[in-house]
């Protein structure tokens, strides 16, 4: 498997209840899929959703240029009907990765926040991109002027975002390169060196497009990993992969060994939690897996799941937590032998409906909470290059959204399913 990045080439042998009598029943753990009518056009890629206030649902895609780049668009679904795709932003200098998702998220007045990386032609690093935004007040028909919410000034690598709603307003965070430096390819080198770390960072947003000051969340993070967020009772809780061992400033290197497990922080009070390992996998590895975690929340009840290669072989596990992402139980594997991550989950009542890629198929699974599983159900062929499904919870059934090819081809096409308990 390539990672998408570029930078590392990575082989593989490729309420939750506590009590017995809340568990679910066998036959509540097996899962049917109902295809759904699509507005995204043939060849469009990396499919995100999200929750409109008062029930509907946002989907977002790219779709590519001729000569070159993307067209940012999104529909608006309400009951079984898309309006038709509406534009946010196109150039050739928009960027796409399988694993850095562009995105919608609305406010909880109704407003809208759109999100997308953009190169950033000031830095040497081909992996140097903005993070972009852009606010709508009328369900993105129209958009206000982009702009950028880290203020450091420096050009490097600024991706990954994930959102979550504060109150009238929207967080954000992002991994952020402002730590680190890209060294070009020199006579006596191949290729090009990253030193220093890439960290994550947060800051808010509000509808009108103001934002908030800028924090640091955790300075040495994985570099290239998606991050994922959800609010639970006890407020907005992030999980992503995190990069063990000393701050070492810029005498840290990318391609150096280190620990690559999953953490979780939580927002409490205004403040960021010390990060917190979801398991320890305790998987060392010198480079970035562009694989990171999903994590949902109802209530008290927190899950994450997330991809490792220990020993080279690579596993989808998933944990509980039962006091908002306080503590996590033991982990569990949901895959069947050579998964390849790229996973989404979300809470159901049941348990957890966790989705991820292996065997070429996006596949799902839901598991109950206490561990036991049901069936995987195959979704279908994943389209090379465009990983990363997406669920979104809609009462007790889940809206997918995935990127799948014909037997014929490889041309993407995005499909949508609702995932039911049988």
């Amino acid at each position: 498997m390539t990672v998408a990045r570029g930078r590392v080439w990575l082989r593989v042998a490729a309420g939750v209840a506590a009590c017995a009598a809340c568990s679910p029943r066998a036959a509540e753990l097996r899962l049917k899929a109902t295809s759904q009518a699509s507005p995204v056009p043939a060849g469009a890629r990396v499919p995100e959703l999200a929750r409109l206030p008062g029930g509907g649902v946002l989907l977002s895609w790219l779709a590519p240029l001729d000569g070159g780049g993307y067209r940012f668009e999104l529909a608006v679904g309400r009951g079984a009907s898309w309006s038709a795709p509406r534009r946010v932003a196109e150039g050739q200098d928009l960027t796409m990765s399988a694993a850095d998702l562009p995105g919608v998220a609305a406010f909880s007045a109704g407003a809208l926040l759109a999100h997308w990386g953009v190169r950033d032609p000031a830095s040497r690093d081909p992996y140097a991109q903005k993070v972009t935004l852009a606010v709508s007040a009328d369900e993105g028909r129209t958009w206000s002027a982009p702009f950028v919410p880290h203020r450091d000034g420096v050009a490097g690598d600024h991706a990954f975002v994930s959102t979550f709603p504060v109150g009238p307003g929207l967080g954000l965070v992002w991994l952020d390169g402002r730590r680190q430096r890209y060294a070009p390819p020199e006579p006596a080198r191949g290729e090009g060196q990253w030193l220093g770390s890439v960290g994550l960072y947060s800051t808010t947003v509000g509808s009108s497009g103001e934002l908030g000051p800028e924090t640091a969340v955790d300075p040495v993070t994985c570099e290239c990993c998606p991050t994922a967020a959800a609010v639970g009772s006890r407020g907005p809780i992030v999980a992503y992969r995190n990069r063990s061992g000393p701050d070492e400033g810029e005498g840290l290197r990318y391609d150096q060994d280190a620990v690559r497990d999953i953490y979780v922080v939580r927002l409490d009070r205004g403040h960021w939690t010390a990060p917190q390992r979801v398991h320890a996998d305790n998987w060392v590895f010198n480079g970035c897996p562009d694989n990171g975690p999903a994590v949902a929340a109802d209530g008290e009840r927190v899950v994450v799941a997330w991809w490792t290669a220990v020993d080279n072989q690579g596993a989808v596990k998933l944990a509980f937590s039962k006091d908002g992402g306080a503590t996590f139980g033991p982990a569990t594997r949901v895959d069947e032998g050579l998964g390849l991550g790229q996973v989404t989950v979300a809470a159901v009542r049941a348990g957890a409906v966790v989705g991820w890629l292996e065997g070429g198929e996006t596949r799902a699974r839901l598991v109950g909470a206490d561990g036991r599983k049901g069936p995987v159900l195959s979704l279908g062929r994943a389209a090379p290059h465009s990983r990363l499904p997406r669920w979104l919870p809609d009462g007790d059934e889940v809206i997918a959204a995935w990127s799948e090819s014909a037997d014929s081809g490889n041309e993407a096409s995005v499909r949508l399913a609702r995932l039911q308990i049988e």
